[in-house]
């Protein structure tokens, strides 16, 4: 048993958690947060092939629209929001 604050020695066969790993899961997150917020669903492909998740919508009587909203997320550490809070903008170097 290892003592208190001791860090485990870095074992290279073990998968690591990055911080790059938690920020994606937080940007799916914050997506699906706001999906179910308005009464949709998303749903994430185990095979993705660049589509990282995909909303489907339904009607006020809660019966599924046709069509299908398709996400690919891209996440970062800082978010640039806009001085009226109603965008949030994000900077992509192609």
């Amino acid at each position: 048993m290892r003592n208190r604050g001791q860090q485990v020695p870095y074992d290279p066969e073990r998968k690591v958690r990055t911080t790059e790993h938690i920020i994606a899961d937080l940007s799916y997150n914050f997506l699906e947060h706001k999906v179910l917020q308005r009464g949709h669903w998303l749903d994430a492909p185990q095979n993705d092939y660049g589509i990282d998740a995909t909303m489907f919508h339904h009607n006020e009587r809660g019966e599924i629209e046709n069509g299908e909203v398709r996400f690919q997320l891209k996440a970062s550490n800082q978010i640039h929001i806009s001085k009226d809070k109603k965008w949030i903008s994000q900077r992509v170097e192609m």
